[in-house]
């Protein structure tokens, strides 16, 4: 019976993770700058191996790894049919809390925002 509700927590566990990765979108890139040797250079700032960066005003997180590869995170693409893409609600907030996007849907002769 324990087994069994450990395992059923670790699935649920595991699909959560697998909802939130699913909406990201990552790539890797060369971020080495010959002065600063084993480091990244990212948009101008230095960050040793594991130190991440979140850019104000821009829902993107960078972590920099071994050999000054720098890994990119943002929220991929979100979209709803017949709804205008508004932007992101709050890029203020911490990546991926500022992935959540606004809406503008017409329903049934309404306007309706919403958020996703």
């Amino acid at each position: 019976m324990a087994n069994n509700l450990l395992f059923s927590s670790y699935i649920v566990l595991l699909l959560a993770i697998g909802v939130q990765l699913g909406s990201c979108a990552t790539w890797s890139e060369d971020a080495s700058d010959i002065r600063h040797p084993g480091k990244c250079v990212i948009q101008g700032l230095i960050l040793s191996v594991g130190e991440e960066y979140d850019p104000k005003d821009q829902c993107v997180k960078f972590i920099c790894g071994e050999g000054s590869v720098a890994t990119g995170f943002n929220c991929g693409s979100r979209t709803m049919s017949n709804c205008e893409d508004l932007g992101y609600a709050d890029v203020s907030k911490p990546y991926p809390d500022c992935c959540e996007k606004k809406f503008r849907c017409f329903r049934n002769g309404q306007e309706e925002i919403m958020q996703l």
